[in-house]
């Protein structure tokens, strides 16, 4: 049975961003799953998985669109949640992450497969979508204890040669 690897995108152009890289490196279109909340573009999101989508219920979520696996994971009498964690292989409390993020406006991408190819769909979907700190909000580069904290860092007194003069640190 294959093995799951999931990531909850925050934006759904970064997950836009994984599945096309995902295809990009030859991952078919059942090995990919997507959750993303109705009330957004969840129709026109990835419409090369449309073949299998599926309308649910999370709670405190609301109305979800499945797409991919993990659309044809949930049957007519499973519950979704349980259905879920099953077929991810997470626990509760991961679930109740992504349906949090799910209902802010997020994206739950999985990709389903074996070894090699399951650790490489890992390190895509770490690497999708990580800027760095300075870059995530403008607040971080004009923040003074930033500045101050990069400069102390600079001349840590802890790597400096001991003179006896601690006025100078």
């Amino acid at each position: 049975m294959a093995k799951a690897v999931t990531k909850l995108f925050r934006e759904p152009q970064q997950a836009e961003n994984a599945i096309s890289e995902l295809k990009a490196k030859s991952y078919q279109v059942g090995e990919v799953g997507i959750l993303i909340q109705e009330k957004g573009d969840g129709e026109t999101f990835a419409p090369d998985l449309v073949p299998v989508t599926k309308d649910i219920s999370l709670p405190g979520v609301g109305a979800v669109i499945a797409k991919g696996t993990v659309a044809a994971a949930i049957t007519g009498g499973s519950e979704p949640s349980a259905a879920l964690i099953e077929l991810w292989g997470v626990p509760e409390e991961t679930l109740s992450y992504y349906q949090y993020g799910l209902s802010l406006g997020g994206v739950v991408v999985s990709v389903h497969a074996e070894g090699a190819r399951l650790e490489q769909a890992r390190q895509l979907l770490r690497e999708i979508g990580v800027k760095p700190l300075t870059e995530r909000s403008p607040r971080w580069a004009s923040c003074p204890p930033f500045d101050v904290a990069s400069r102390m860092s600079e001349t840590n007194p802890i790597d400096a040669p001991m003179t006896g003069d601690f006025r100078r640190y």
